[in-house]
């Protein structure tokens, strides 16, 4: 209902403000950077929240899973992120064994790693992290660099039996256009 929906993101609207506001927290809970504010995966306070966000989720609705983009996540660490990355899945199953936990990284691996501090190949890897994977793999089927089935395949190298994982490829429309068409044609 739409006051119990209005009511779930009181709780972290109030926290998140609580941080902007206090000298200890500004700048370390959550980070200001490129003019956008981030949660900072390496704080563990902060960790809790997004995993307890995720379960709350997950406990008010009737949820499939939990699903996270790339671009969200301040840290430095690859071990803050997959720290973060492993709590959500916790939480998650903690409330339902059976709901799906995935991550859509960048689709070019090295940005992954300098760039969102991901370690995808661990996560595919390793049981405990993840279900799925679906990599943004928005160049195009035929990209100079980062061709479709390339970017699939490197992806589903990682992947290990052991893990449970499994790859669903992200990708969107507009780069299957001639050169001369836009997505507004479609």
């Amino acid at each position: 209902d739409a006051q119990e929906s209005r009511g779930l993101g009181d709780v972290y609207k109030r926290q998140i403000k609580q941080w902007y506001n206090s000298s200890q927290k500004r700048g370390v809970n959550i980070v200001l950077k490129d003019g956008r504010w981030y949660y900072n995966s390496s704080v563990e306070e902060v960790r809790r929240l997004i995993a307890d966000g995720a379960k709350e989720l997950l406990q008010k609705y009737s949820l499939d899973g939990i699903h996270i983009d790339d671009y969200f996540y301040y840290s430095s660490s690859l071990d803050d992120v997959s720290a973060m990355v492993k709590g959500i899945y916790n939480a998650v199953k903690s409330v339902n064994p059976q709901a799906q936990f995935g991550v859509s990284p960048e689709g070019n691996i090295n940005r992954d790693y300098s760039i969102h501090f991901a370690d995808v190949k661990r996560w595919c890897r390793e049981k405990g992290f993840i279900d799925y994977i679906c990599p943004q793999i928005y160049y195009g089927m035929e990209h100079q660099t980062y061709p479709f089935a390339k970017v699939v395949a490197e992806f589903n190298s990682y992947i290990t039996e052991e893990s449970g994982v499994f790859l669903l490829a992200g990708t969107v429309s507009y780069t299957h256009l001639r050169a001369h068409e836009t997505p507004e044609h479609l």
